[in-house]
Protein backbone atom coordinates (compact mmCIF):
# COMPACT_ATOMS: atom_id res chain seq x y z
CA UNK A 1 0.00 0.00 0.00
CA UNK A 2 1.66 3.37 -1.04
CA UNK A 3 2.28 5.93 1.48
CA UNK A 4 0.49 8.99 1.22
CA UNK A 5 1.97 12.30 0.30
CA UNK A 6 2.47 15.00 2.20
CA UNK A 7 1.22 18.25 1.30
CA UNK A 8 2.00 21.10 2.72
CA UNK A 9 -0.89 23.30 4.28
CA UNK A 10 -1.81 26.84 1.64
CA UNK A 11 -0.18 29.26 2.63
CA UNK A 12 -2.63 31.69 2.28
CA UNK A 13 -5.40 32.40 4.26
CA UNK A 14 -8.25 34.28 3.03
CA UNK A 15 -9.12 36.45 5.35
CA UNK A 16 -6.77 38.76 7.39
CA UNK A 17 -5.88 42.42 7.99
CA UNK A 18 -3.65 43.70 5.32
CA UNK A 19 -0.67 45.76 6.65
CA UNK A 20 -1.20 49.12 5.91
CA UNK A 21 2.75 49.60 4.43
CA UNK A 22 5.45 47.44 2.65
CA UNK A 23 7.63 48.60 5.93
CA UNK A 24 5.69 46.82 7.99
CA UNK A 25 4.80 43.51 5.58
CA UNK A 26 8.42 43.41 5.44
CA UNK A 27 9.73 43.72 8.89
CA UNK A 28 7.11 41.61 10.42
CA UNK A 29 8.15 38.72 7.89
CA UNK A 30 11.94 39.16 8.74
CA UNK A 31 11.07 38.89 12.14
CA UNK A 32 8.49 36.11 12.18
CA UNK A 33 11.10 34.03 9.89
CA UNK A 34 13.97 34.98 12.00
CA UNK A 35 11.40 33.51 15.24
CA UNK A 36 11.17 30.29 12.99
CA UNK A 37 14.14 29.33 12.21
CA UNK A 38 14.77 29.42 16.40
CA UNK A 39 12.13 27.25 16.69
CA UNK A 40 9.17 29.14 17.20
CA UNK A 41 5.64 27.94 15.49
CA UNK A 42 3.22 30.37 13.72
CA UNK A 43 0.31 30.13 11.92
CA UNK A 44 -0.97 33.82 10.18
CA UNK A 45 -4.59 33.45 11.65
CA UNK A 46 -3.50 32.76 14.93
CA UNK A 47 -1.90 36.28 15.32
CA UNK A 48 -3.32 38.87 17.01
CA UNK A 49 -4.05 41.20 14.19
CA UNK A 50 -5.00 38.26 11.69
CA UNK A 51 -3.16 38.61 8.45
CA UNK A 52 -3.42 37.56 5.27
CA UNK A 53 -0.56 35.88 4.46
CA UNK A 54 2.52 33.77 6.14
CA UNK A 55 5.76 35.56 6.33
CA UNK A 56 7.10 33.11 3.84
CA UNK A 57 4.56 34.37 1.28
CA UNK A 58 6.69 37.41 1.33
CA UNK A 59 10.06 36.01 1.32
CA UNK A 60 8.71 34.45 -2.00
CA UNK A 61 7.81 37.58 -3.68
CA UNK A 62 11.72 38.96 -2.11
CA UNK A 63 13.53 35.94 -3.73
CA UNK A 64 11.15 36.05 -7.03
CA UNK A 65 11.83 39.92 -7.40
CA UNK A 66 15.51 38.74 -6.41
CA UNK A 67 15.93 36.55 -9.34
CA UNK A 68 14.36 38.29 -11.49
CA UNK A 69 17.34 41.21 -10.70
CA UNK A 70 14.36 43.46 -9.97
CA UNK A 71 15.69 43.53 -6.49
CA UNK A 72 19.89 43.07 -6.22
CA UNK A 73 21.66 41.65 -2.93
CA UNK A 74 22.85 44.79 -1.31
CA UNK A 75 19.18 45.89 -1.78
CA UNK A 76 18.10 42.72 0.31
CA UNK A 77 20.49 42.68 2.58
CA UNK A 78 20.42 46.31 3.93
CA UNK A 79 16.55 45.22 3.66
CA UNK A 80 17.44 42.35 6.52
CA UNK A 81 19.59 44.12 8.13
CA UNK A 82 17.28 47.17 9.24
CA UNK A 83 14.44 45.24 9.12
CA UNK A 84 16.12 42.64 12.29
CA UNK A 85 16.91 45.94 13.61
CA UNK A 86 13.15 46.89 13.63
CA UNK A 87 14.16 50.82 12.55
CA UNK A 88 14.57 51.99 8.84
CA UNK A 89 18.23 53.56 8.03
CA UNK A 90 18.63 57.17 9.80
CA UNK A 91 19.40 59.52 7.25
CA UNK A 92 20.80 61.99 10.49
CA UNK A 93 23.71 58.80 10.70
CA UNK A 94 26.74 59.49 7.80
CA UNK A 95 27.09 55.37 7.43
CA UNK A 96 23.56 55.19 7.09
CA UNK A 97 22.53 57.62 4.12
CA UNK A 98 23.87 55.29 1.70
CA UNK A 99 21.91 52.09 2.93
CA UNK A 100 18.74 54.04 3.07
CA UNK A 101 18.66 54.61 -0.97
CA UNK A 102 18.58 50.82 -0.93
CA UNK A 103 16.04 50.79 1.41
CA UNK A 104 14.02 52.90 -0.27
CA UNK A 105 14.79 51.07 -3.50
CA UNK A 106 14.32 47.64 -2.28
CA UNK A 107 10.54 48.56 -0.45
CA UNK A 108 9.46 50.31 -3.72
CA UNK A 109 10.30 47.01 -5.80
CA UNK A 110 8.73 45.00 -3.02
CA UNK A 111 5.48 47.05 -2.58
CA UNK A 112 3.32 46.36 -6.28
CA UNK A 113 3.61 42.44 -5.54
CA UNK A 114 2.72 42.73 -2.40
CA UNK A 115 -0.34 45.26 -2.83
CA UNK A 116 -1.29 42.75 -6.03
CA UNK A 117 -1.37 39.97 -3.53
CA UNK A 118 -3.21 41.65 -0.98
CA UNK A 119 -0.61 41.33 1.47
CA UNK A 120 -0.39 45.57 1.88
CA UNK A 121 -3.60 47.50 1.67
CA UNK A 122 -3.63 49.61 -1.62
CA UNK A 123 -4.26 53.11 -0.48
CA UNK A 124 -3.92 55.24 -3.89
CA UNK A 125 -0.20 56.01 -3.03
CA UNK A 126 3.23 54.30 -3.78
CA UNK A 127 5.82 53.96 -1.33
CA UNK A 128 5.92 56.44 1.95
CA UNK A 129 8.46 57.10 4.14
CA UNK A 130 7.71 57.34 8.05
CA UNK A 131 7.25 60.82 9.37
CA UNK A 132 10.47 60.73 10.98
CA UNK A 133 12.85 60.60 7.95
CA UNK A 134 13.62 63.39 5.70
CA UNK A 135 15.88 63.45 2.93
CA UNK A 136 19.81 64.44 3.88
Amino acid sequence: MPRPRYSPPPTACVSGEAFTDVETAWCWAVEASDSAAAGARFRAERSLAPRPCDPRDIMGVAARLLRARKLSRRQLGVMLHYARRAAPPDPRVPEEREALGQWRAGLQALEPPLIRKGIVADDGSSFREPAFVTAP
